[in-house]
């Protein structure tokens, strides 16, 4: 299965960088969907290429909302389907902060 897909949800972790053996960037991050209230988010493991990877990686952070447009694979192990992203869009949708900024670092969900 492939398809084209936005998500929009919340960074679960922080942006893992890593280079693969050909010498290309790509960035890792887990994005959780909310489904509703009472409901356990889905999870999706996204792979950012390119500058889209180093935006991530230098500008996202763990509880940041994003949109993530990519390629939707599905892999199945040992009877298990899980759902991945090969994105090669991603957008911040957290408001910024300012030094001025009251807010504490509580993380959006």
């Amino acid at each position: 299965m492939s398809a084209v897909v936005t998500i929009i949800g919340n960074l679960g972790n922080e942006p893992e960088a890593r280079m693969l053996a050909s010498g290309a960037n790509v960035t890792d991050i887990s994005v959780a969907v909310n489904l509703g209230k009472d409901k356990q988010p889905n999870w999706y493991k996204c792979s950012i290429f390119g500058k889209s990877g180093e935006y991530a990686a230098n500008n996202l952070h763990k509880g940041s909302k994003v949109a993530v447009t990519g390629r939707l694979v599905a892999n199945e192990s040992n009877g298990k389907t899980y759902l991945n992203v090969t994105a090669y869009e991603v957008q911040s949708l957290s408001k910024q902060q300012t030094a001025e900024s009251d807010d504490d670092d509580t993380v959006p969900f």
